[in-house]
């Protein structure tokens, strides 16, 4: 069965000013616990000048000048949860990566917002596809094939702390790609993008029976992080990680099981969350 969908405005949220996201519960046809897994073919048109990315294989995008829209049309024939999309006044560069054993390739692309042509620059975005490719290789050496054809990478809104992982695609708070270290800390973006990267597999290939087992990928993205840092950085990387997980360790550890992570009720309860995770 083929079930179709049209969205319009209500369907959108504001990032930034110059970036929107679609929210998926309202428009997106989902089945079963959290929507399940289905197949998807998506045919995405916003305003000009403003771009799509997300989730899926990319088929197709084009303007349509008549009527002030850039388009994309997107697919994946390979059943997936909570796939995602935003769009925004962004700058697009792409690349490829292509598995040592698998010989598959993958088309890798990144999407910065872009203001009177400034914007993020362009040895931060080699950066982050050197880094990307490295986190690839090491992890379909340890998990197998990276699960999709394709992975795009998106930045987010600023001052957001976090980041995204959806199949097919990461997004990243916008810290991340400013020149110079982040805000963050200047070691934040290994952190980050090996994790969300993780997320293909721990997540969108093996997902979690239950919404309180989502304590799993999340527990395997920060460990596959881990594994990266120390790969990258070796024991000085990974001590430093395993710091901060003992000293947030000891916090959530008052308050609940790890199991019992996403069950966490008061005002407190989103940090202590992240500590046990």
């Amino acid at each position: 069965m083929i079930v179709g969908s049209k969205g319009r405005a209500e369907m959108i949220y504001q990032v930034t000013a110059e970036s929107f996201g679609l929210l998926q519960p309202p428009w997106y046809p989902q089945y079963g616990r959290n929507g399940g897994r289905s197949t998807f073919h998506w045919t995405i048109k916003v305003p000009r000048p403003f771009t799509v990315t997300g989730s899926g294989h990319l088929v197709r995008e084009w303007e349509e000048k008549d009527t002030n829209q850039n388009g994309i049309e997107v697919r994946s024939d390979v059943p997936v949860s909570h796939p995602w999309a935003i769009f925004g006044k962004f700058r697009k560069a792409e690349d490829s990566y292509l598995g040592e054993e698998s010989k598959k390739s993958v088309k890798l692309s990144i999407h910065t917002v872009s203001i009177d042509g400034e914007g993020t620059p362009d040895k931060k975005v080699q950066d982050f596809f050197t880094e990307s490719k490295d986190i690839l290789k090491l992890y379909e050496n340890i998990y197998g094939p990276y699960p999709y054809d394709e992975l795009h990478i998106a930045q987010m809104g600023p001052d957001l702390g976090f980041g995204q992982g959806p199949p097919y695609f990461v997004q990243l708070t916008r810290e991340l790609f400013l020149p110079g270290s982040s805000s963050l800390g200047s070691e934040s973006v290994h952190d980050f993008l090996s994790h969300e990267i993780s997320h293909q597999w721990w997540g969108n290939q093996v997902g979690w029976a239950s919404d309180d087992d989502d304590w799993l990928s999340e527990g395997f993205a920060s460990y596959a992080a881990g594994v990266w840092v120390h790969a990258l950085q070796k024991n000085q990387g990974l001590q430093r990680m395993m710091d901060v997980w003992r000293m947030q360790a000891k916090v959530g550890d008052k308050e609940a099981p790890i199991v019992a992570a996403s069950m966490l009720n008061g005002p407190n309860a989103g940090d202590y969350r992240t500590d046990l995770l």
